[in-house]
């Protein structure tokens, strides 16, 4: 046959555990820190990510200027190159001078 377990007592309910209570200074002296590092990070990231940020916008505008620069010379040369418009389609036949 089957061995049958004694019943177990039965046991006195857990206690849970407070955490200590702070008072107003304790509260004080450990939050103002903490704040006081939130806070200064804050307002240090922000102006540390500003320069990034102003850095990389001159670079973008150095970059567009420079492409109008690019774009200005080759519609220069274009129209040196082809004359009139431009256009490569409209070729200007000169004629070469030869030595004498």
């Amino acid at each position: 046959a089957a061995s049958a377990r004694p019943p177990s007592p039965p046991r006195a309910p857990a206690r849970r555990r407070r955490m200590p209570s702070l008072s107003n200074a304790q509260l004080l002296a450990r939050g103002a820190p903490f704040l006081l590092f939130i806070v200064g990070g804050s307002v240090f990231l922000g102006r540390f990510t500003s320069g990034t940020v102003a850095a990389r916008d001159l670079k973008t505008k150095s970059r567009t200027e420079k492409a109008y620069k690019i774009e200005e010379e080759h519609a220069r040369i274009a129209k040196k190159l082809y004359g009139g418009d431009g256009q490569p389609g409209d070729v200007l036949n000169k004629p070469i001078p030869r030595p004498e």
